[in-house]
């Protein structure tokens, strides 16, 4: 059946024929998302919002390369869930480098030199775990940063506990061997 009497059926509301439309290219589109995602979780997830936003959109399609117009939506889709991400982590990173009032020592509020080194402090460990390879950068600050526990990190990430914590032992430990180069410099 061609594509185009495949759309038809589509917009009328035979949700077969949209199976069969985009069944072909199911891999082609899991390979696009993955290529920004960069992980199987965030792939299937968006690979069911790109469907979605297909379905909803196939009325408004009206070009001869169907291919390339779904190709288009996976990309922005995901160009838009990047910049999300991004957003967020700026905030965290934000979050991350303020001082808070609560923090005193001996009782008293911190001098501004004492501020200044603590938010250097901050700033360096961001730094540092920005710099981790990307499995362990995850369950470091999926822990520290959204404090979520192993187990919920394992069902967030599609992984088995034992391995979070397998992961966030190399990430510490990493993440000791270069602050001890730092501070021997």
């Amino acid at each position: 059946m061609s594509e185009k009497l495949l759309i038809e059926q589509v917009i009328t509301g035979d949700d077969d024929a949209f199976a069969s439309l985009i069944s072909p290219y199911k891999n082609y589109l899991l390979k696009i998302i993955f290529s920004f995602l960069k992980n199987m979780p965030d792939t299937e997830e968006a690979y069911q919002e790109i469907i979605q936003k297909i379905y909803q959109g196939i009325s408004s399609y009206n070009g001869p390369n169907i291919k390339g117009w779904i190709s288009r939506i996976a990309v922005n889709h995901c160009i838009d869930r990047k910049r999300g991400k991004q957003f967020t982590e700026i905030e965290l990173d934000e979050t991350l480098n303020q001082t808070q009032p609560s923090e005193m020592e001996n009782g008293g509020i911190l001098s501004p030199e004492e501020i200044l080194i603590s938010k250097e402090t901050q700033t360096e460990l961001v730094k540092i775990i920005d710099s981790l390879p990307v499995p362990y950068r995850e369950v470091i600050k999926l822990h520290y940063f959204s404090e979520l526990t192993y187990k919920e990190i394992g069902e967030k990430l599609g992984i088995n506990e034992r391995t979070v914590e397998t992961r966030i032992y190399r990430a510490r430990k990493i993440i000791g061997e270069i602050w001890g180069k730092h501070a021997a410099l």
